[in-house]
């Protein structure tokens, strides 16, 4: 099994407009596995983000308008997380999954 993954550093994406530029450029590019570092979203925006996405993930909120960091994965990806774990700073984030 082949998986497309995308890494990207947002350098934060708390703007609407570049919240729904980045969704619609990850769809387009039909990532399985998206990595997304300084995303700079509390948790209720990261939380959002995941659910305008569409697909599940996990996430690091950033801190004070720092750091941030999420795993998404591809709706159709026959993913199941069955934890995760991060730090209260936003720095890392670890997702047991099954796929």
């Amino acid at each position: 099994m082949h998986f497309k993954v995308i890494s990207l550093n947002m350098r934060g994406i708390n703007h609407p407009i570049k919240k729904k530029k980045i969704i619609q450029f990850l769809h387009r590019e039909h990532a399985d596995i998206i990595f997304l570092q300084e995303s700079h979203l509390p948790t209720h925006e990261a939380q959002k983000l995941i659910h305008d996405w569409n697909g599940p993930g996990c996430f690091s909120p950033a801190n004070h308008k720092k750091h941030g960091v999420m795993i998404l994965f591809c709706k159709s990806l026959p993913v199941t997380i069955s934890s995760h774990e991060c730090d209260d700073q936003g720095r890392w984030i670890l997702c047991n999954t099954t796929i």
